[in-house]
């Protein structure tokens, strides 16, 4: 589904499956770089022809909601209508403020737990 919002484009999926997780991101030049770990959604959903497709989210670009209407998850997908500027520079850059996620999950999705290591 998509709507219009004052300054974003609003798209709708209903998913099928998710999970949370690492990924590794890093850059390399001439025998030296950086790693980092970021932490991502991985969700399926499907697709207009009857097919399911895997995608992966960035979690420092999403806020998660949980309510007691849903019995299965959706994924928000807010893009910023842009003029005069690249599009495809701007969601490549990942920055909050071009494209950003909500998602919503039934109630008791997320397990809470606190866990302290002393290492």
């Amino acid at each position: 589904m998509l709507r219009e919002s004052t300054n974003f484009t609003v798209v709708t999926h209903n998913l099928v499956a998710m999970s949370d997780g690492s990924h590794e991101v890093g850059t390399f030049t001439l025998g030296s770089g950086t790693l980092k770990d970021k932490i991502v959604y991985t969700y399926y959903r499907e697709t207009g022809d009857g097919g399911i497709v895997r995608k992966r989210i960035s979690g420092d670009l999403t806020t998660i909601y949980e309510t007691d209407t849903l019995s299965s998850p959706i994924l928000e997908v807010h893009i910023a209508n842009l003029k005069g500027l690249n599009q495809n520079w701007a969601l490549s850059s990942h920055n909050y403020r071009f494209q950003h996620y909500k998602l919503y999950l039934p109630k008791g999705s997320i397990i809470k737990e606190i866990k302290l290591d002393n290492e």
